[in-house]
């Protein structure tokens, strides 16, 4: 005989029953994060959607209610069918899992990198600090004694260029022609999103044009970010001398951009050391945020190094082809070893009167005011009647006016006095 249990339990579900309704749970939550109605509403709702033309959100409002019901009957045909679609739905959830993962990855890495560079003052303003330290004073390649400690900033004038090809490039430190065009490197800069070709440019010139001393100031306002004075978009400047590694460059198995970026930063004058975060560089050339200015093509004396030297050039640029790259040589260097990836070439072309003016008078004031510490009216105005006399003298003698042409020998000449 039997016992009566005077308080019977209530029966359990089913661990079948169980993992339908967690699926059922796991899809209801999934299209709530998906800012589908899922809850409240019935058939009212579902009416309403339809007056509204939301089809779809009627459709799935539907599924919604069939879902319910199917977990209060437990009807077994409907559950089947319920669960089929269920299976459907999670195996293609699961086909999309990597790859969302992996977009996800990618954003959060991008994002990290960008966070890292904006929230890490301490680095970019120590890597620019750096570069303002090294490149502030007027330095002539080969051409240090005699030469007071000038700021480039302030003394830098403007070169002018113009688009061309090498072979019309004048071989001759004074040449016989002249181009009167105003273009700056600037206004290629500032353009490069609407000329694609602009971001690969070879800036061609005779020995003493000013190549070196215009990265170096482009280096330099970038480094104080004043970029923007010339509409330019911003980038993170890089300055490398390709007679620096050009041994590197030219061995069988030569070290790619980044590592040689990295090599040069470290090696930047810096207490401590600057110490970049792994895969930021090669982050940062992909994604275009780097103005990579490499000096010195026709510097690579020896002709087999340097038609490795091009060639490393032109797949850095393949490689890189988002960053925005400056070449620099003179024209017997690059028409040896033309890179195929430029996409346009300039022609600095020689200072005019009205720069000859500006580059004497630049020179003698910081002259004036880095031998007296003063800048009063008095010592500019000294250094104006100087400068007014040298210019002077410059323009009545014809050979000594074309050769001013030249930055390099307007340098010795005013310094010779």
């Amino acid at each position: 005989m039997s016992e009566n249990n005077p308080n019977p339990q209530p029966t359990q579900p089913s661990s079948r029953q169980e993992a339908r309704k967690k699926r059922v749970q796991e899809v209801l939550k999934f299209l709530k994060i998906l800012g589908f109605p899922v809850s409240g509403g019935g058939v009212a709702g579902t009416i309403i959607l339809l007056k509204n033309g939301q089809y779809e959100l009627a459709a799935i409002t539907i599924f919604v209610s069939i879902l319910a019901l199917v977990i209060a009957i437990g009807g077994k045909f409907i559950s089947r069918v319920i669960n089929r679609i269920l299976d459907s739905i999670e195996t293609e959830l699961e086909n999309l899992e990597e790859p969302l993962a992996n977009w996800i990855v990618k954003l959060l890495k991008t994002f990290s990198i960008k966070l890292w560079w904006q929230l890490n003052p301490s680095f970019q303003r120590k890597y620019y600090d750096s570069l303002i330290d090294s490149f502030r004073e007027l330095k002539i390649e080969g051409f240090r004694i005699g030469l007071p400690a000038l700021d480039l900033e302030n003394v830098f004038v403007s070169l002018r260029v113009k688009t061309g090809t090498p072979d019309n490039i004048h071989g001759v430190i004074i040449p016989s022609q002249i181009d009167e065009g105003d273009r700056q490197i600037w206004d290629f800069l500032s353009n490069i999103k609407q000329f694609l070709a602009y971001r690969r440019l070879a800036v061609i010139a005779v020995s003493g044009s000013g190549k070196t001393t215009l990265l170096k100031h482009l280096t330099l306002t970038y480094a104080k970010e004043k970029h923007q004075e010339y509409q330019a978009p911003k980038f993170i400047p890089i300055l490398l001398y390709l007679r620096n590694i050009r041994h590197q460059i030219a061995t069988e198995n030569p070290p790619k951009l980044p590592q040689l970026i990295r090599e040069h930063i470290q090696n930047l004058p810096a207490d401590p050391p600057l110490i970049l975060p792994p895969n930021w560089l090669e982050d940062q050339l992909k994604l275009g945020k780097c103005l990579v200015m490499l000096d010195g093509l026709d510097e690579v004396a020896d002709s087999i190094e340097r038609e490795k030297v091009s060639q490393w050039v032109n797949q850095q640029m393949t490689v890189y082809r988002t960053t925005v790259f400056i070449l620099t040589s003179r024209p017997h260097g690059y028409l040896s070893n033309p890179v195929e990836r430029v996409g346009t070439v300039l022609e600095v072309l020689p200072f005019n009167s009205q720069q000859v003016r500006d580059f004497i008078i630049s020179l003698y004031r910081q002259n004036e005011i880095m031998r007296t510490g003063r800048k009063s009216p008095a010592v500019l105005s000294d250094a104006e009647k100087l400068a007014n006399d040298l210019i002077t003298r410059i323009e009545d003698n014809p050979a000594i006016a074309a050769m001013a042409k030249n930055p390099l020998l307007l340098t010795m000449i005013a310094n010779a006095k």
